[in-house]
């Protein structure tokens, strides 16, 4: 990719730089707000956004990376505004970026016998996710979803290595702590079945 040609405005180049990032940028975005129109806008405003502001960009620094800052930032600000709106984020890794605005089946429909089908886990999962702090949730998402490194992750969220080791452990924790509690409930449903 060509920095310097994009930060003397050559549209062609600033092309090349969108159609080499745009489909991480929106899967991105989708992680956060679990809406295909919603993450669409905020690519577009993503690179509108890097396209205005590309003369601030470090060419020492990693440009998907700074990609992925405005996209974090541009998601958080999106469902800030619209809190009642948001309700899930999505780790789904599928092609087609399915919603996950849907609920968690009631518990007499899990059986301790059966074990739950990748669809189901997202859906715990998702949901376990909705229940830690911003902070954790985009460093986990960063790391799991994502693959970025501690220190990637650190760039994006303008942060030290030492704090996203932190918010990923503390963010695996809870998820766990959560995930087990769901997990005793299941479990307690299944008995009152038998």
């Amino acid at each position: 990719m060509d920095i310097a040609a994009i930060k003397k405005g050559d549209k062609k180049a600033f092309r090349v730089l969108i159609d080499s990032t745009h489909r991480d940028v929106y899967r991105l975005a989708f992680r956060f707000t679990a809406n295909n129109d919603d993450a669409q806008d905020v690519s577009q405003e993503v690179f509108l956004d890097a396209w205005r502001n590309i003369d601030k960009f470090r060419e020492e620094a990693d440009i998907k990376t700074w990609l992925y800052r405005i996209t974090v930032n541009k998601s958080l600000n999106l469902i800030k505004r619209n809190k009642n709106k948001f309700s899930s984020v999505s780790i789904s890794d599928s092609g087609d970026f399915e919603t996950t605005s849907f609920q968690i089946p009631a518990l007499p429909s899990y059986s301790a016998d059966k074990p739950l089908d990748n669809k189901e886990l997202r859906i715990l999962l998702n949901r376990a996710l909705e229940k830690i702090p911003e902070n954790q949730r985009t460093a986990f998402l960063l790391f799991n979803s994502e693959g970025l490194s501690y220190n990637q992750i650190a760039e994006v969220m303008e942060t030290t290595l030492g704090a996203v080791e932190s918010l990923i452990f503390r963010a695996k924790a809870n998820l766990r702590k959560i995930l087990a509690e769901v997990h005793k409930q299941f479990s307690e449903s299944a008995q009152v079945l038998k």
